[in-house]
């Protein structure tokens, strides 16, 4: 590449990597309603950083079911009921006091709300809703009638329910869709009482409500006819995007085993104080400053290089929690990206040590550079494919803190791997013919004969 177009392309990508680097810590207002937040601030953090709140749950008062022989078994369901919300970290505990006669276990739930209200503080009153269906106790119930209000029990959840679903968004009509599936026996008794209805007064419009608990609001109540129910799947739409998985979950699951209330609800205190999201900035920001020196000081000018790669890795890093839908960031997760960037890291050191062993065979700069960067590329891809299968089986088979850890884990290897390989290569076509001396600049010599 020639000296001026070395230049100039040099000079607009540090620009906006300048400008991005810049947003990412700014903060201001704009107009009268406005204000931009900087990169990192739009970041979401989840309780272990920014703190949340925890629900201790008790047995009711009124419960008169049996006792509770399998704590585990219950705090299981909770996670998965947590985990089906949206919730990445969370944790769901048992406690029992060391009292005499106390036999009953509490259950402890930590969790920070992963909706936010038009102030853009976190909505606890959504968690609050949140948590009560995921310990919601009740059997699923089917009522049909021509009132709008309809008493009339036509099934449950073991025999019309085959499973139901949360479709996300429609496009067109801004809804929350949820479809629930009907077993062929639950399709063909609604068929049947929908059209039993209107024989009997063909003006009459059939109703259809689903409740859990009998007591409380019902969790459907709308009119139904036979062209609502499409492929044995009824699809129900909802405004709000909590509502509808909420809807779903209880549905699909129905109620715990055990009727458990809320007992009492507080706030509790990041991990490390609640200072804790700010030190563990600092800390990134220290480690990643460590680590450009440590590899400019062993490189020398390819550590520069290699320098510029890491700064567009930790870019496009941060980026992509933020573009990401649902990623929130918990310290395993902070962990999940320091090791990203050591792959990155041991990425661009490997194909260093590469560059080097074919100069010392006798080849010029530009055909030790290029040939380098390709005898490089299968190791790296290696190490971060491995690395890849890893995240993603953890976060296949695991929940709550350890998915945070594999989800920044998988993001930022693919990341790494593009700094690694095509960043680096890059600033290296556009920096070298602006040295004199590429020799001294990338450390370069020759085999001792």
């Amino acid at each position: 590449m020639k000296k001026g177009k070395a230049i100039t392309l040099l000079t607009i990508v540090s620009i906006i990597m300048a400008f991005c680097l810049v947003m990412s810590f700014l903060r201001f207002s704009y107009g009268t309603k406005y204000d931009y937040n900087s990169v990192l601030g739009a970041i979401d953090l989840d309780y272990d950083l920014a703190g949340g709140t925890e629900y201790t749950l008790v047995l009711a008062d009124d419960y008169e079911g049996d006792a509770v022989e399998d704590v585990d078994a219950v705090l299981s369901t909770l996670s998965a009921r947590m985990k089906a919300l949206g919730y990445k970290a969370y944790s769901v505990t048992a406690l029992k006091e060391m009292k005499e006669g106390v036999e009953d276990y509490s259950i402890k739930i930590a969790a920070r709300s992963i909706y936010s209200t038009e102030e853009g503080k976190p909505d606890t009153a959504q968690l609050d809703a949140d948590v009560k269906a995921a310990a919601a106790y009740g059997t699923v119930k089917f009522f049909g009638g021509t009132s709008s209000d309809p008493t009339t029990e036509i099934m449950n959840e073991e025999t019309a329910v085959a499973d139901a679903t949360y479709m996300g968004e429609d496009a067109s009509t801004g809804s929350f869709i949820v479809a629930i599936k009907l077993t062929e026996y639950g399709n063909a008794e609604l068929v049947k009482n929908i059209e039993d209805a209107s024989a009997a007064d063909s003006s009459a419009s059939y109703y259809l409500k689903i409740t859990l608990d009998e007591e409380a609001d019902p969790l459907f109540n709308a009119q139904i006819t036979t062209d609502s129910i499409m492929a044995n799947t009824i699809y129900i739409q909802s405004s709000a995007e909590s509502s509808a998985k909420q809807l779903a979950l209880q549905i699909s699951t129905g109620g715990l085993a055990y009727e458990y209330e809320i007992d009492s609800s507080s706030e509790i205190t990041p991990l490390f104080g609640e200072n804790t999201a700010t030190y563990v900035a600092i800390a990134i920001g220290a480690f990643f400053v460590l680590v450009l020196a440590g590899i400019i000081a062993l490189l020398r000018g390819y550590g520069i290089i290699s320098a510029l790669s890491l700064i567009a890795f930790g870019l496009i890093e941060m980026g992509m929690l933020v573009a990401v839908p649902g990623i929130i960031l918990s310290f395993p997760g902070v962990i999940g990206i320091i090791l990203a960037t050591v792959l990155a890291v041991d990425g661009m050191v490997v194909t260093a040590k590469r560059i080097q062993e074919e100069y010392k065979k006798g080849k010029t700069v530009k055909a030790s550079v290029k040939t380098g960067f390709n005898r490089a590329f299968r190791p790296v891809l290696n190490s971060c494919v491995i690395v890849e299968i890893f995240a993603l089986l953890l976060f296949a088979f695991t929940s709550g803190m350890v998915q945070c850890f594999a989800i920044t884990l998988a993001i930022g290897t693919v990341v790494a791997f593009i700094a690694s390989v095509l960043l680096t290569r890059m600033f290296a076509e556009l920096i070298l013919p602006l040295v004199n001396n590429k020799e001294s600049f990338l450390n370069l010599k020759r085999e001792d004969k």
